[in-house]
Formats: structure tokens, C-alpha cells, sequence
């Protein structure tokens, strides 16, 4: 860097710098203000965007906690449609998917998780979407799309509940040996009680079903 002398001197440097650079420095300002305040509308629009859905989820809930959601579907939808990309979508869509199967809704409850699967961010609501998908697909007998999701890798954590499910499928197909001993490899798992004492019921099942087909 140059040194300069005298006052006057910096002052004639300064201005012959500016004169070369001014019209940059004034237009890196400029664009660095524009994307500044960009950046705080898009904030500013997806808090709000986050809060209508917060509150359109909490309706939803309310409806789902009384009983009422099938009432409330239309709500779910306008949640689906307008605010996709928050996680109250998806976690609306497991909501309704789960009513609706006590319902007896199942293409409704397949036509949520299908829509979370294709749509959530979040990889822990994909997944039990997945797997929930898979076991609706055992229960209406579409075996080849059961087997599709089941044959996906998925974390270690959720291994005791895919070898279940896979227990499943291979005793609708009549596979009891490979049934079987997918439910032991579930019990060998990390699963909760309730759950283990379930698998463990339908592995003694396998004995009757194979002794009263033969």
C-alpha cells in the first residue's frame, strides 16, 4: 500500500479510488440490502405460514381428541394443500391416516401416508409411514406392495418392527418357517412389552395354522 505524505494527498487518493470503484461498492450495497430485507420477508412469511398451520393443527387435534375428525378431513386437506412443506402437514396426514384405519377407512389411511411419504421432510415420519403403509398393504392382501416398502433400508431402531412386519407378510403368503423365524429375529429386538407379547402371540399362532393345514 502506498503511503502518502500529506493530508491533501490522501484526500486526491480517496476520491480517485472512489471514482474507479464508487459505482461498484454503491451497487454491492444496494444488493446486499435488497437480499437482506428479501431475506427478512421470506422469514417473515414462513413464520407466518407456520403459525396458520399451528393453529389449523391444533383444530385438527382438538377434532381427533373427541372423536370428531372425520368432520374435520376438509381442514387436513386445506393443511395439506397450503402449507405442505411445514411439519404439521405430515404430522395432520399420520393423524388422519391413524383414524381413519379405525375406521375402517383404509384407502383415506393409505392415501395419507402415501401423501407423507411423498411430501414430509421430516425421515422419521417417512419411515412410519413406510412401515404403516406396508402393514395396510398385508391386511388388504397387496403383498407385492407390502414386500416393495419392506425391502427398504431402514435404521437399526426400527429393526424389531420390520422383522414383524415382514413376519407378517410371509405368513399371509403362507411362508410360515420364514414367518417365524422373521418373529424371532423381532423378539430378538429392541421392542416394548406390549408389543413383544403381540409377536410373541402370533409366532405360537403359526404352529396351529401349519398343523390345521396339513
Amino acid at each position: 500500500m502506498e503511503v502518502y505524505t500529506t493530508e491533501e494527498e490522501q484526500i486526491d487518493a480517496v476520491k480517485k479510488w472512489w471514482r474507479e470503484n464508487g459505482t461498484a461498492v454503491v451497487g454491492g450495497v444496494v444488493i446486499g440490502l435488497a437480499a437482506l430485507f428479501g431475506w427478512q420477508g421470506w422469514e417473515k412469511h414462513r413464520d407466518a405460514q407456520a403459525e396458520q398451520a399451528s393453529t389449523i393443527y391444533s383444530q385438527i387435534m382438538v377434532a381427533a381428541n373427541t372423536g370428531d375428525l372425520s368432520n374435520a378431513e376438509g381442514a387436513v386437506d386445506d393443511l395439506l394443500g397450503e402449507f405442505p412443506g411445514t411439519p404439521y402437514a405430515a404430522l395432520a396426514a399420520l393423524v388422519s391416516a391413524k383414524t381413519a384405519v379405525q375406521g375402517g377407512e383404509y384407502d383415506l389411511a393409505m392415501s395419507r401416508l402415501q401423501w407423507i411419504i411423498e411430501h414430509a421432510k421430516q425421515q422419521n415420519l417417512i419411515i412410519i409411514a413406510k412401515l404403516r403403509l406396508a402393514r395396510l398393504h398385508i391386511v388388504n392382501q397387496r403383498l407385492d406392495e407390502a414386500e416393495l416398502l419392506l425391502n427398504e433400508s431402514y435404521p437399526a431402531d426400527y429393526a424389531g418392527l420390520l422383522q414383524e412386519l415382514k413376519g407378517d407378510l410371509y405368513a399371509a403368503s403362507g411362508e410360515f418357517t420364514a414367518a417365524r423365524d422373521a418373529y424371532d429375529k423381532a423378539l430378538a429386538s429392541d421392542v416394548l412389552p406390549e408389543n413383544r407379547q403381540v409377536i410373541e402371540i402370533k409366532r405360537d399362532a403359526l404352529a396351529e395354522t401349519a398343523t390345521s393345514g396339513s
